[in-house]
């Protein structure tokens, strides 16, 4: 199973989503349902960014140049947050992104012990 709790996304001028939680089920089946341009992409992205972090690429279409397609085209850092449970303790991850990876930040917190 996996939970993720406060989901949080944004740029320093807008959030595209706040506090989204979910559970995943072990050997259950699950489907984001919505209207195109909702965030289900943008949503399934950020997790993976959010346990992964965005790798540099020389791509320049968008489509194949995550850091390009989710960075503020008016500049400035993109910004993130997910509390999740594994093997029963609650972690919280946050992540800063820049223009580079040098530019990146990254946190990851055990909940109970701060």
């Amino acid at each position: 199973m996996i939970t993720a709790k406060n989901l949080s996304f944004g740029f320093p001028q807008r959030e595209l989503f706040w506090n989204v939680n979910f559970t995943l089920e072990k050997d259950r089946h699950c489907a984001l349902i919505g209207s195109n341009g909702t965030g289900k992409t943008t949503l399934c992205s950020f997790i993976k960014a959010m346990l992964y972090g965005i790798g540099e690429s020389k791509k320049t279409s968008l489509d194949e140049n995550d850091r390009k397609k989710y960075l503020p085209w008016s500049g400035g850092a993109a910004q993130g947050s997910m509390t999740f449970e594994a093997g029963g303790k609650i972690y919280r991850v946050e992540r800063t992104f820049g223009a580079r990876p040098s530019e990146d930040s990254f946190a990851i917190y055990d909940v109970l012990l701060g």
